[in-house]
């Protein structure tokens, strides 16, 4: 589609039920606002609005594509590009390396080694999900996700995360996740090193059969199979998905273990616990016994 010059303020409608494409390098700064909903939506260089976009390929540097009022899903599945779901139809995009959110609750799920500028949640409770891209570490603070592969993501108005490791060895660090945020990150395959941000930290353990070896306060490792994942300040420990895994606590009484986690750990570790070694102060528990 060529810029017309002598009709700047017009409306742009695809009346034909083909997929239309609109390219946003005919005006290089463009804001790209409610692109996913199928209403007439609008956008700075498009003064009468448009409707019916299924496609949009942005500049690749400046565009930014917002999401409806109603909340969205925004999945990044390539460089600066994936799609935008808001619960009546999907947008795909490209070139758009902004994507920021509407008044509603957002997610915005970014693949492994999938580059990306920024995220800003906009209104509503929004959530943040990130894959580390092979021995990728991840850093997690209030206005950064840092990636020492793929680059960083710049972040604002994200309130909760879900953190997971590739099948290599990953360092996962959300200590500088605070204010209240929370955080969830997925025990994975290899042996990685996780630092939490305390009582909003949950770590979620795998399917398979586990040991959780609470060593010290908020922290301790999870073994599966020959996977061993080492974790500090973290508040809270779940079991994998999988309820018919048993899963393994062992408590060590000479160091004081945090009775947060211990608590939070037998009333949510999703598989049944097939061994608790040693007793946990106040509790009384045989095995099996199942949470």
């Amino acid at each position: 589609m060529q810029r017309d010059t002598s009709t700047r303020s017009r409306k742009v409608s695809s009346r034909a039920s083909s997929v239309r494409t609109w390219e946003s390098s005919i005006v290089k700064t463009m804001p790209l606002t409610s692109l996913v909903q199928r209403k007439p939506c609008t956008a700075s260089g498009i003064t009468g609005g448009y409707s019916n976009i299924a496609t949009l390929k942005g500049n690749g540097s400046t565009s930014t594509l917002s999401g409806s009022a109603t909340g969205s899903t925004f999945t990044v599945n390539a460089a600066n590009a994936g799609t935008v779901n808001d619960g009546v139809g999907t947008t795909n995009f490209s070139g758009v390396p902004k994507l920021a959110g509407g008044a509603g609750n957002d997610s915005f799920v970014i693949g492994a080694g999938v580059a990306l500028g920024s995220i800003d949640g906009g209104g509503g409770v929004n959530s943040l999900s990130a894959t580390a891209n092979g021995v990728e570490n991840l850093t997690l603070a209030n206005a950064l996700l840092t990636r020492n592969v793929t680059g960083n993501v710049t972040l604002a108005n994200i309130t909760s995360a879900s953190l997971n490791g590739s099948a290599a060895n990953n360092t996962i660090d959300a200590s500088g996740w605070t204010g209240g945020r929370t955080v969830a990150i997925n025990v994975s395959a290899g042996n990685d090193s996780i630092v939490g941000n305390g009582v909003g930290t949950t770590l979620i353990g795998t399917p398979a059969a586990s040991t959780f070896n609470l060593a010290g306060p908020d922290s301790g490792t999870v073994t599966s199979g020959a996977n061993v994942t080492a974790f500090s300040n973290v508040g809270n420990l779940t079991g994998g998905s999988d309820r018919s895994d048993w899963h393994t606590i062992i408590y060590t009484p000479s160091v004081s273990a945090s009775p947060r986690m211990i608590d939070k750990e037998l009333c949510d570790l999703g598989g049944r616990l097939a061994t608790i070694r040693t007793p946990i102060p106040s509790m009384s528990a045989s095995a099996p016994m199942t949470p």
